[in-house]
């Protein structure tokens, strides 16, 4: 069956609204007072530059980086082999480096410090 255009912008609508209404929700949540919760709507509507919503860029470990440029080489390699298990034709010695590589990654990034669970925080 096919829908209209009229329906199917309708059905955008709704998504994009239902959206809009979760991330409002998760302001909600990060909010630590009612006061910011009402700071926050305002400077949402309002439209004015500030550096207060602003989003600085985390801070990526090198054990991340590197391990999605290994993933990106492996689907790459997937990709133009056409086949899943392209590492099995390998010599041994590739192959253990390969396994090497993918378990240093995983230490490598694994760490020691504690996080709390984020409802802890309310």
């Amino acid at each position: 069956m096919r829908r209209s255009a009229a329906g199917w912008l309708w059905q955008v609508l709704k998504i994009a609204v239902f959206f809009q209404i979760v991330c409002y929700g998760w302001l909600l949540f990060r909010a630590q007072s009612f006061a910011q919760i009402t700071e926050f709507t305002r400077r949402m509507f309002s439209f004015a530059q500030s550096d207060y919503l602003s989003v600085s860029m985390p801070s990526v470990p090198l054990a991340a980086l590197l391990g999605i440029l290994w993933l990106l080489l492996w689907d790459l390699l997937t990709e133009v082999t056409g086949n899943v298990r392209f590492y099995r034709h390998w010599p041994v010695p590739v192959r253990a480096g390969l396994y090497a590589g993918m378990i240093y990654l995983l230490a490598f990034g694994a760490t020691t410090s504690t996080s709390a669970f984020i409802y802890f925080q309310f």
